[in-house]
């Protein structure tokens, strides 16, 4: 058989050809991996023959991979491997997976319920004041009431720190009595106005307090550098209630900040009117409430006017406090005298004319 050709014929070689098959038990596809399990190599010239068997137990993920090899050891030009009737045996059902319960949850332990807060005690005056604890803050404080923080900034204008900062114990001002009468206009000044002392801000005083004092705010920040930013003289300072004014006060530019002392607690309005050449860089009246033994304290700040010889104009309240009552009510009806006499000198002016007229026709 090796003469007729180069290569020659198989001629049954018995250990030319070999067979295997082989299974990968976690269903992988390459018949290279070393986890195929193989049978031993059989050799079936020329006839049929059972290859195998071989036996793998299915690992975790539940498929295999069976795979059919044939190779040989010598070249030849005809070599053929045919297979038939192969098959894949299940010998024994694996024990499925018992499922294990789960343990039940761990029984909750629910911690002391919080404490509630006390419903704030109206004062005498009326006035709902807030009490700061440990973990408050001004916008947490305005949630807890439903109100704006706004209001609350302008209640305690004089007693929070930079960026609505509050200390635990101080007395915040929730709202004022909401049956007090609307501010009627304020009395007219008396013609000669003596300056009052200078209050000691900071030291003991009978009752509730509010000082002032205005200053040339340089860099209209509304925030004053003592160090730079003096004080301003003919700056004049108005508290009301309301029943009316209560005091007035005009700066020297020395003496401040000055306190008006010895105040009632209750709603009042701190309102300045900036010394000429000056206007506010900031607000020029605060809403206030004054709670009992307590000082309010006010910086108000002015910045030069772009017009030297301008006169900062007067709120709506700084008009009615110079203007007197009866001048309103005196200027109206002799206005109204006025018009009523230059009615009347036209039309006599209309009459005589007529008349004139008339006689020059007869005439």
């Amino acid at each position: 058989c090796d003469n007729d050709d180069k290569l020659g014929y198989s001629c049954a070689d018995p250990w030319n050809q070999t067979f295997q098959v082989g299974i990968e038990p976690n269903g992988g596809t390459d018949p290279f991996s070393p986890s195929v399990i193989w049978s031993g190599e059989q050799r079936s010239p020329d006839h049929y023959n059972l290859i195998g068997p071989v036996t793998a137990q299915v690992g975790a993920g539940g498929s295999v991979c069976v795979f059919l090899r044939s190779k040989t050891k010598w070249q030849y030009k005809y070599q053929d491997a045919y297979w038939d009737d192969a098959s894949l045996v299940m010998t024994s059902p694996g024990t499925p997976p018992t499922d294990t319960p789960l343990p039940p949850p761990p029984t909750p332990t629910y911690g002391p319920s919080p404490t509630p807060r006390a419903t704030p005690t109206p004062r005498p005056d009326g006035a709902i004041v807030h009490v700061v604890e440990s973990g408050d803050t001004l916008f947490g404080i305005a949630l807890m009431y439903g109100v704006e923080t706004e209001q609350l900034r302008q209640l305690n204008a004089g007693s929070l720190g930079p960026n609505d900062m509050i200390n635990v114990g101080q007395a915040i001002v929730i709202s004022i009595p909401s049956a007090s009468p609307t501010p009627s206009p304020l009395p007219a000044p008396p013609t000669t106005e003596p300056t009052a002392a200078p209050g000691a801000p900071g030291g003991p005083v009978e009752g509730a307090s509010i000082c002032v004092l205005a200053y040339h705010d340089r860099n209209g920040d509304t925030f004053r550098d003592e160090a730079t930013e003096e004080l301003l003289p003919n700056a004049e300072f108005t508290i009301a209630d309301a029943s009316g004014v209560v005091d007035r006060y005009t700066s020297n530019g020395v003496n401040e900040p000055h306190c008006f002392t010895g105040l009632t607690p209750g709603a009042y309005r701190v309102i300045q009117t900036a010394p000429a050449g000056y206007v506010p860089s900031g607000p020029a009246e605060y809403n206030v409430g004054l709670p009992k033994d307590t000082q309010l304290d006010f910086q108000f700040g002015d910045a030069r006017s772009e017009n030297p010889d301008e006169v900062a104009e007067p709120t709506q309240e700084s008009e009615e406090l110079t203007e007197p009552e009866n001048r309103t009510t005196a200027s109206r009806i002799f206005s109204t005298v006025a018009k009523v006499s230059g009615i009347l000198v036209l039309l006599l002016a209309g009459g005589v004319a007529v008349l004139f007229f008339l006689n020059r026709r007869r005439m």
